[in-house]
């Protein structure tokens, strides 16, 4: 008689525990999902000029965001604000982390570099030019008309 009074206490424990698995999978939350919303290609910015990635990252609750370049931390916000003092191409990476589990996700910027006319370099306006067009001379200094 004690064998059969042991075999429904089992069957008992067995599906109390399946019903608990059930539930703690309904709590499962998904990792983090980034979208940086890049033009194809990635970005492309000039030398000296500010970027600034705003990404759009789902399943983000609590978390913390890591932006790396070249192996070295530069930004722990969301956002990230760089500009660079050289041309080149280069690959950010952001790193979002939560209580679920963490995503990295890779964006290319490619740097061009920023051409300044010098203060020695002629300043030239164009006779075809509206007399309000812009010139190719640093701000503050005249252009001489070119004549056809």
């Amino acid at each position: 008689m004690k064998r059969h009074l042991h075999w429904p206490a089992m069957a008992f424990l067995l599906g109390a525990a399946a019903c608990s698995s059930n539930n703690e999978a309904k709590d499962v939350k998904p990792l983090p999902v980034i979208d940086f919303k890049a033009p194809s290609g990635g970005y492309t910015i000039h030398t000296s000029q500010w970027l600034r990635i705003a990404p759009e990252v789902k399943h983000a609750e609590g978390a913390t965001y890591v932006w790396t370049l070249d192996k070295d931390t530069v930004s722990l916000e969301r956002d990230l604000r760089h500009v660079f003092a050289a041309a080149g191409e280069t690959t950010f990476q952001l790193k979002v982390k939560t209580a679920a589990g963490e995503t990295t996700q890779s964006v290319k910027v490619v740097v061009n570099a920023r051409l300044i006319p010098t203060a020695s370099s002629k300043c030239t306006i164009s006779s075809q030019l509206l007399p309000s067009s812009p010139t190719n001379c640093p701000s503050g200094q005249k252009a001489t008309p070119k004549r056809p």
